[in-house]
């Protein structure tokens, strides 16, 4: 019988932030597991002093570029709520649907490029993408699926265009026709859509 051993990983890689597990086993009992994940400051309110409230959900859009429709509805939301100003449904419905481009989009990204190559043994996407083609082809195109939610509702993947009071840049229009239907004035296929 063993008397017990400290199992510490101090560093995680493909995580946000920094991470590490530590693992105190007795015999063959674990009695300890404790996983920090600290994620560093980002200093949102320093960026912010001295700016004008207009410059503000430009700012913060730009602190993560896999996050951002969450950053832009956070700010924008915190803003309104400053200037009194009362979100509309539509705007509601538009910016559900945003965050949930922004879902698909990122745990896309976590589960097939971040986790499954370290389940399954790979040291990248990458890496996998020769033993599992087809997986890493749907992966990719699950992910541009979130992206092309953000596109149409915001105006982009990377920094959507939203203003106070629920005004997007341009109103969320039809998918414009793409390839051979944009040439035959034919309306598009979803798989056009999705390119």
């Amino acid at each position: 019988m063993t008397s017990g051993r400290t199992i510490t990983i101090k560093h995680l890689g493909r995580v946000e932030g920094h991470g590490g597990i530590f693992v105190k086993v007795v015999g063959d009992t674990v009695h300890e597991v404790n996983m920090d994940i600290h994620e560093g400051s980002r200093y949102y309110e320093a960026l912010l002093v001295g700016k004008h409230f207009s410059e503000v959900q430009g700012i913060i859009t730009r602190v993560c570029a896999i996050c951002s429709a969450n950053h832009t509805v956070a700010t924008l939301t915190a803003l309104e709520k400053a200037l009194g100003i009362s979100e509309t449904e539509r705007v509601n419905k538009l910016r559900g649907l945003l965050l949930l481009g922004a879902a698909v989009e990122s745990h896309a990204l976590h589960v097939f490029a971040l986790a499954l190559p370290d389940y399954l043994g790979f040291d990248s996407v990458m890496a996998m993408a020769a033993d599992y083609p087809d997986e890493v082809t749907f992966a990719l195109q699950l992910k541009q699926l979130g992206n092309r939610v953000q596109e149409l509702v915001g105006g982009a993947s990377g920094a959507p265009d939203q203003h106070p009071g629920g005004r997007f840049r341009e109103a969320a229009q039809p998918p414009r026709p793409r390839g051979a239907a944009r040439r035959a004035g034919q309306r598009p296929r979803s798989a056009d859509v999705l390119r």
